[in-house]
C-alpha cells in the first residue's frame, strides 16, 4: 500500500484514495 507515500487520510481511506490519487497525483507531491 502506498499510505505512507499519502499521508493526511486514515489508513483506511488512505489505501482507497491512494489508488485514485496516484493516477493524478504521484506520491511524491502533496496529496489533498
Amino acid at each position: 500500500m502506498h499510505a505512507n507515500c499519502c499521508k493526511g487520510l486514515n489508513n483506511k481511506v488512505n489505501y482507497l484514495n491512494a489508488a485514485r490519487w496516484r493516477r493524478r497525483h504521484r506520491c511524491g507531491r502533496r496529496v489533498r
